[in-house]
């Protein structure tokens, strides 16, 4: 764009943005362009960046610039005098790096059009993917570097949230805002938990700082245009759900330099555009515009989530580097474990959030755990899907959650580190070591003893048995104080519960979740969720809103500033669904936002077409 700029153009699209009713846009200051030489900011691309501000303010958009953009849609480019330093360490490199911050800051710092710094796009894949400390006191030196010169715009690292470096929990007191990018294709493939993968990341975004999908999208080489409007509503709704700030898809629209690199080679990033080639909208446009359209009527900034009653348990060594322990953690094995358990919880009609074990980044001390553990007071049920291991002085947090009248529930992973587990769930552990009890079966039946058939719901439960021989270990367990909730297809315990205190805890004594993440197509012919529902009947967990249908995901959002409540509903089915909207609350009505329609009655029912999306002002 720089090189072949086009002010006219660029008005043209600017204008075709605003009256779709996008009010924001994010742009790339492409490297080569802007730092041709190492000490020097090039000023002919500075005037254009004038001017496309310019433009900006006359079509009422505000701007997202990206800052340190050496990579795009496949191919990386660097600084043309570059000689392969280290971007993140190298004084000369930094130094260049800096006086590009500083330039602009100078110059934009007090600019209305500019709504916030983005510092990359995704970096990692460009310069590299530091250790977390790196990336830390990389990302401090750019944000100092733009505070020094005056400038107050929020500033975000532009990273994707996909890398080992630029990790939330090392990054989220320096910016602000967190910005996953996602791009799902082919990372889950049972379209049931597909549904739920963006409102998963935007939970596990949550630091306390707003948090921005900052990135999503596809191409039409992979989706008709409708599907495609279909994919926006999914992450649109959902991800409002669990709080998302906004919404940058990718991109504005199509591309037609099929000749030049990298689509020579990357044809498919041709064709991610909301836009056509000839200007028209798809309808994945129009669903930005619907939702531009929302939002002129509720102001969705105001609202937030409600705090849940579940929380999942997210173990510190997925987020810190302990000493000699990266040959057995596998994060993306641990992130879609927790996809699994979130799916579950949202299928069982659970509100539920992420509640790290550690609130900290970096060494931690016995001091550092006391001060800085996660709290799960206020939540009734912790579920804390087959962990390798927790750390030894938060199993004493667990134990008061569990005394005060919480429940705790377990399921077992192979090659256990876990402390204390006789003590906490009543059992004598039977395991031998060095010879692991590996399940002999494709699939598990779980059979209920008469005193839980009826809060769990089933008399038996049946799931599968998947992944590596390695982790298809089960844990061999006696009864030593413990109620055995359920024996397996061998007769032996299963699923067992101890009260404690005010509360109780549950061991399952199989990876359950660890299963089901390597099992296709799981959710569209299972209610593998059942399981969960039970913990929830145990727990006392009541939800506030109900739809009657497992599949109509509902979340509830409050106003900050008044007593307003919006209901967000969503089908995350390829085939239309019924539900019959019911709520605790003394709710006289469900007024949809956009059509004006009311819903009035206890319970009143509705039909949802394929991921239909719908929201609902609610009046008490």
């Amino acid at each position: 764009m720089w090189q072949d700029w086009s002010e006219s153009e660029v008005k043209l699209d600017f204008d075709r943005m605003s009256k779709h009713g996008f009010n924001a846009v994010r742009v790339f200051l492409f490297l080569p362009d802007f730092m041709k030489e190492p000490q020097k900011v090039d000023e002919g691309s500075l005037r254009k960046l004038d001017a496309l501000l310019r433009i900006a303010n006359e079509t009422g958009l505000k701007v997202l610039p990206s800052v340190f953009v050496g990579h795009m849609s496949g191919e990386n480019w660097d600084f043309p005098w570059s000689k392969g330093q280290d971007f993140y360490r190298d004084p000369d490199m930094l130094a260049s790096e800096e006086l590009l911050v500083s330039t602009i800051a100078r110059r934009y710092g007090n600019r209305r059009e500019v709504i916030g710094w983005i510092l990359s796009n995704e970096l990692p894949l460009y310069a590299g993917d530091p250790d977390p400390d790196t990336a830390r006191s990389w990302t401090k030196r750019m944000v100092d570097a733009f505070r020094r010169e005056g400038d107050a715009h929020p500033i975000s690292t532009g990273d994707g949230m996909f890398s080992e470096g630029f990790r939330p929990e090392y990054l989220w007191d320096l910016v602000d805002w967190i910005g996953p990018h996602v791009y799902s294709f082919g990372l889950v493939i049972d379209p049931i938990k597909w549904s739920y993968l963006h409102e998963a990341r935007v939970l596990h975004a949550g630091l306390g700082k707003p948090v921005l999908m900052e990135e999503f999208g596809c191409s039409k080489t992979m989706v008709s245009e409708d599907n495609e409007a279909a994919y926006y509503r999914n992450v649109i709704y959902t991800s409002l759900m669990a709080g998302s700030k906004g919404f940058l898809g990718w991109c504005y629209s199509d591309f037609s330099c099929k000749g030049r690199r990298p689509y020579l080679h990357h044809p498919h990033e041709l064709e991610f555009g909301v836009f056509r080639l000839d200007g028209t909208p798809r309808p994945s446009a129009l669903e930005l515009r619907r939702l531009s359209k929302l939002n002129e009527k509720l102001d969705l900034s105001r609202f937030a989530p409600t705090e849940p009653q579940t929380v999942i348990l997210l173990p510190s060594y997925q987020y810190i580097n302990y000493p000699f322990i990266k040959w057995r953690v596998d994060r993306n094995e641990c992130l879609l474990v927790m996809l699994d358990a979130f799916t579950m919880c949202r299928l069982a009609g659970q509100t539920v959030k992420l509640l790290r074990e550690v609130n900290h980044a970096g060494q931690v001390t016995d001091e550092v755990v006391r001060e800085k553990a996660g709290d799960p007071s206020g939540a009734k049920l912790m579920i804390a899907p087959c962990p390798r291991m927790i750390l030894s002085l938060y199993w004493d947090v667990i134990e008061r959650f569990v005394k005060a009248g919480g429940t705790f529930y377990l399921s077992y992973s192979g090659d256990n580190w876990n402390i204390g587990l006789e003590r906490m769930f009543g059992v004598r552990l039977q395991s031998k070591y060095g010879e692991p009890s590996i399940a002999d079966t494709d699939l598990v039946e779980l059979r209920f003893a008469r005193g839980f058939s009826k809060p769990f719901g089933m008399a038996k439960f049946k799931f599968p048995v998947c992944g590596e021989i390695h982790r298809k270990e089960r844990l061999q367990v006696t009864p030593n104080g413990c109620e055995v909730a359920a024996v397996d297809h061998t007769g032996e315990p299963a699923l067992v519960t101890m009260k404690l205190g005010k509360g109780r805890t549950v061991l399952l004594t199989y990876p359950f979740e660890y299963f089901l993440s390597k099992t296709p197509i799981s959710y569209s012919t299972r209610r593998y969720e059942s399981l969960y529902l039970g913990l929830s009947k145990l727990a006392g967990v009541q939800e506030t809103f109900t739809s009657g249908n497992r599949l109509v995901e509902l979340g509830e959002l409050r106003a900050q500033d008044t007593d307003e409540a919006i209901l967000v509903a969503f089908n995350h089915s390829w085939q239309a669904q019924k539900a019959a909207l019911s709520s605790k609350l003394n709710v006289v009505s469900f007024t949809d936002v956009e059509t004006g329609e009311v819903l009035k009655g206890r319970s009143p029912s509705l039909r949802f077409a394929p991921k239909e999306a719908r929201v609902f002002r609610l009046e008490f």
